[in-house]
């Protein structure tokens, strides 16, 4: 049996092999991509147990060199305590992490099915364009606001922006590139809640849960 810390990053990935008596073994920095993961670990033989933190790239990674025997923990990095201290350093990370996993002292994170995680996507999808147009919209109150125009949620929602009263140009030109923005996230916003509820309505708990007072389509979907 073979314990490996793996520290992952964008461009690559280092990684720190012990064996069961807690020695290193072996270092390594490969690319971060399928062909070189693949290549690296066909070169172990035996069973091994891999740990990584979790992060953006923590489930491609995992899903890349899961096999009959390589086992993944995809773990919370902030309740690995002895990685907090110490040097920090991409190759002392790893190296931590294999110990860790070798003692049994990492705290494994939920990692959701296929669906699950799809359906998650196009909610943080969602809410992020609902957040974007938010700030554009707050952009364009506080923009009016110090020129001396104040305008209601009712006047957004009209899309009624005094824009005679604005004399100056160069404060038109702002006003209309800001509305023009509002007027490209909105479209984007109602497909991206669409396609949310249609993947939702798939589920056999999306009604059940509307049923629950306060929690309407969204947060059921959510």
């Amino acid at each position: 049996m073979f314990y490996v810390g793996m520290d992952v990053h964008e461009a690559t990935t280092v990684i720190s092999i012990r064996n069961v008596s807690g020695s290193v073994v072996r270092r390594e920095v490969v690319a971060t991509n399928r062909t070189e993961l693949r290549a690296f670990f066909a070169s172990i033989r035996g069973k091994v147990r891999i740990a990584i933190e979790s992060g953006p790239l923590a489930r491609y990674v995992a899903g890349v060199i899961t096999s009959s025997k390589r086992e993944v923990v995809i773990c919370e990095g902030r309740r690995n305590r002895l990685i907090l201290h110490g040097s920090k350093t991409d190759r002392v990370d790893a190296d931590k992490l294999s110990e860790l996993l070798r003692l049994g002292a990492v705290k494994p994170v939920f990692q959701a099915n296929d669906e699950t995680e799809c359906l998650r996507r196009l909610s943080h999808h969602y809410l992020r364009l609902v957040a974007d147009r938010g700030r554009v919209v707050q952009r364009l109150r506080s923009f009016l606001a110090r020129i001396g125009l104040h305008v209601t949620q009712r006047t957004f929602a009209s899309r009624a922006v005094p824009l005679r009263a604005v004399r100056n140009a160069t404060d038109r030109q702002v006003i209309r590139a800001l509305l023009h923005h509002i007027r490209l996230l909105t479209p984007l916003v109602k497909e991206a809640r669409a396609v949310l509820l249609a993947n939702a309505s798939l589920s056999p708990s999306y009604l059940l849960l509307q049923s629950m007072p306060y929690v309407g389509p969204i947060r059921a979907a959510q």
